[in-house]
């Protein structure tokens, strides 16, 4: 936390002798040389009356406690989004090791659009550039990045009426699983997304999808499938009575794009 603090600092110096509130960017004569410390990601969270945007922010580096957080403030002016990442914050009730500090910082629901946004450290140093939202996903594009780091400047949508999960079991029971999919297969169909990530789980080539949760059990069939409102009842039934008569052999994870878990 000193680290980020005596930077800044002497940044902030260097600003005063040039004009205050000044970015690299806006005089060619400064040269800022900064530490990355900060990784911001995007993340969308699912719920049943909409989608709502969040910055996930995160250290470099670990800090002390495993649940030190990240205090920042954020205004939202008309179209305009401003998050100044301002300190560290050591909470009263450390647990004790080395994790990285976070926070997450609610943006709401955004209309389709490009939205002014700056992402800076204490309002000191500034990062401007635009938050781009489409149907289909979510873009960062900044001027600079100084004292951050994006983890991805693009977060893909989930499309509606899209399942995923996965599948795991013992080796016994591959021809129950097979059963299982065979039937799910006459109550939804394929789901073919593009290349990249979408935070839950993330795409390959050949449509193979990359899950961030594991299965219990050693063998792992995945899925991403397409599950009209009309098949939703037929679909829940099939997946209670497949863990109702084999749920020590297989383990059924499957999220919808609503948010909920079925």
């Amino acid at each position: 936390m000193a680290r980020i603090l005596v930077t800044l600092l002497g940044i902030a110096l260097v600003l005063t002798n040039v004009g205050c509130n000044k970015s690299a960017d806006s005089d060619p004569n400064i040269n800022l040389l900064i530490d990355d410390e900060f990784n911001v990601s995007l993340w969308e969270d699912l719920n049943l009356d909409g989608r709502d945007l969040r910055f996930r922010l995160s250290t470099i580096n670990d800090q002390d406690c495993l649940n030190s957080n990240i205090d920042y403030s954020l205004r939202i002016q008309g179209e305009d989004i401003i998050l100044s990442i301002n300190d560290l914050m050591d909470p009263p009730d450390c647990i004790s090791g080395m994790a990285p500090a976070n926070a997450s910082v609610l943006i709401g629901q955004l209309e389709n659009g490009s939205y002014p946004l700056q992402i800076n450290l204490k309002n000191e140093i500034v990062n401007e550039g635009a938050l781009k939202v489409t149907h289909t996903q979510y873009s960062i594009e900044l001027n600079s990045d100084h004292g951050i780091v994006l983890d991805e400047e693009r977060l893909l949508r989930i499309p509606d009426q899209t399942i995923w999960g996965f599948v795991g079991y013992k080796n016994a029971a591959l021809s129950t699983v097979n059963e299982f999919t065979e039937a799910a297969a006459a109550v939804t169909a394929p789901k073919l997304l593009t290349i990249g990530n979408y935070g839950y789980f993330t795409i390959a080539d050949g449509n193979e999808i990359v899950l961030n949760e594991q299965s219990e059990f050693s063998n792992t069939q995945t899925l991403i499938l397409h599950l009209d409102e009309s098949n939703a009842a037929a679909f829940t039934e099939l997946v209670d009575t497949y863990r109702s008569n084999y749920g020590e052999e297989l383990e059924i994870k499957i999220y919808t794009d609503k948010g909920e878990e079925l």
